[in-house]
């Protein structure tokens, strides 16, 4: 199921078979930021990036606690990483991350 426009995109028809026999697959031809940009738009959700996260506190299943730590490093883009170390409190949460990152241990999740 290729979709283009987001507007055509449905809960209902999202698990139909398309003309290539998939079945609950979709490409989002203009990828996934449109449709978090979608999200966050709606839903008015404050979105924190270009932080690098020390530890990931959930547990306690009301109250998700993120602890970034302090850098002086850039992304791979050039911008500038955010240097503070803050603590920020959720109840729900969107980490990305690459996988050396998780395979190496970077982050501290609590409970582990």
């Amino acid at each position: 199921l290729a979709i283009g426009n987001l507007d055509d995109m449905s809960f209902a028809n999202w698990n139909e078979f398309d003309d290539d026999g998939l079945n609950g697959e979709a490409i989002l031809e203009s990828g996934l930021e449109i449709l978090l940009q979608q999200i966050i738009q709606k839903h008015q959700l404050p979105v924190k990036l270009s932080h690098i996260v020390q530890s990931v506190d959930y547990s306690d299943p009301k109250l998700i606690q993120v602890a970034t730590s302090s850098s002086s490093s850039s992304l791979s883009s050039g911008s500038p990483i955010n240097s503070t170390p803050q603590v920020f409190r959720c109840r729900k949460l969107l980490l990305t991350t690459s996988l050396g990152t998780l395979k190496n241990s970077n982050i501290q999740f609590i409970p582990e």
